[in-house]
């Protein structure tokens, strides 16, 4: 499968055509710490999307030490299902990755999972999970509960913020030449999950004009 990447590094835009996957192992260590939940009360940071230099793009894999992909096409539409290792019969969620336009299936160039970890101190790992190309992109998280897991739309939660903040409809902030979203980070806290994230304003030539950064409680989530 042959997989583009892009992203605004630094303020500026890259485009980066070149199939590179890398899969970072995660310590074991840290998911024996994930099996137990969480009450401290020191506040606990995880950085998500973050940047891979050597293709200066989202890292994303298909699979983890906890979780492995599939697709699978239904009618128009592709999705990637994730399943535990241990049990791959079994589906913990899916996301759709492209679809037919046409006679030809477009997808996604970059997409996967970018980081998993024990988000909201209940024991069970949690995943954040990207999808882009030269045009737009998409920020998901998926949070474990009593009931499966549930989706976070991390665009749609920063854009009902804004729209909050300044009260007029947020701008398309997946406009990669006036819009950059960086420092993307869940702090956890006894009281609940912040989701925190800066949004740079680009001038035309590429560089930041000014940054905003957002700080959303979770009630504040949007699906």
């Amino acid at each position: 499968m042959t997989i583009g990447k892009s992203i605004l590094y630094w303020g500026k835009v890259l485009r980066v055509k070149k199939v590179i996957v890398r899969t970072v192992p995660l310590l074991v260590a840290a998911l024996c710490a994930w099996a137990q939940p969480s009450n401290s009360p020191t506040p606990f940071e995880f950085q998500l999307y973050r940047s891979d230099e050597t293709c200066y793009c989202v890292n994303t894999k298909p699979e983890t030490l906890t979780i492995r992909a599939s697709e699978k096409i239904s009618g128009k539409i592709a999705v990637q299902i994730f399943s535990p290792r241990n049990r791959p019969e079994q589906e913990l969620f899916r996301v759709r990755i492209g679809e037919y336009f046409g006679s030809d299936m477009v997808k996604w160039w970059n997409y996967g999972i970018a980081d998993e970890g024990d988000f909201n101190g209940d024991g069970k790992v949690d995943y954040a999970w990207y999808g882009g190309d030269d045009t737009s992109f998409v920020m998901y998280l998926f949070m474990s509960s009593d009931h499966g897991y549930a989706k976070v739309d991390v665009l749609k939660t920063l854009e009902a913020a804004w729209k909050r903040r300044f009260h007029v409809i947020a701008p398309d902030l997946t406009d990669w030449d006036k819009y950059a979203i960086s420092d993307v980070a869940l702090r956890r806290n006894p009281s609940g999950i912040t989701l925190i994230a800066r949004i740079k304003r680009m001038n035309p030539g590429g560089e930041t004009e000014d940054s905003l950064t957002f700080k959303i409680e979770q009630a504040d989530f949007k699906p």
